[in-house]
């Protein structure tokens, strides 16, 4: 009984949208967030504006990723017309983390 619970969760999907702010749960990049900027074939694209940059975006896979928050309209609309430049994204998620909390991180 206590086996298929644990394939039942392994079974979800995960509902991620585009300008959501996840946490990576996996890989060199774990522990850092970053915004969901679409999806490729079942995984999904991020970047943080700095080690991962719009230009050098990442595809993740979406069981290492959990969901933080949501980006404001302003960046979201820059995301859908792909017009969002780093400097945005990593702006976006320094005002996330002090949001809830987290350190602040000269920019």
């Amino acid at each position: 009984r206590r086996q298929s619970e644990i394939t039942d969760v392994k079974n979800m999907k995960k509902a991620f949208m585009t300008g959501d702010i996840v946490e990576s749960t996996a890989g060199h990049d774990h522990g850092k967030y970053l915004i969901i900027l679409g999806v490729n074939e079942g995984r999904i694209v991020v970047a943080d504006g700095d080690t991962r940059t719009v230009a050098k975006k990442k595809e993740k896979n979406p069981a290492h990723l959990r969901f933080a928050g949501k980006s404001d309209e302003g960046v979201l609309l820059k995301i859908r017309e792909g017009r969002v430049e780093d400097h945005e994204i990593r702006k976006q998620i320094k005002k996330f983390k002090k949001s809830i909390g987290g350190i602040d991180v000269e920019e």
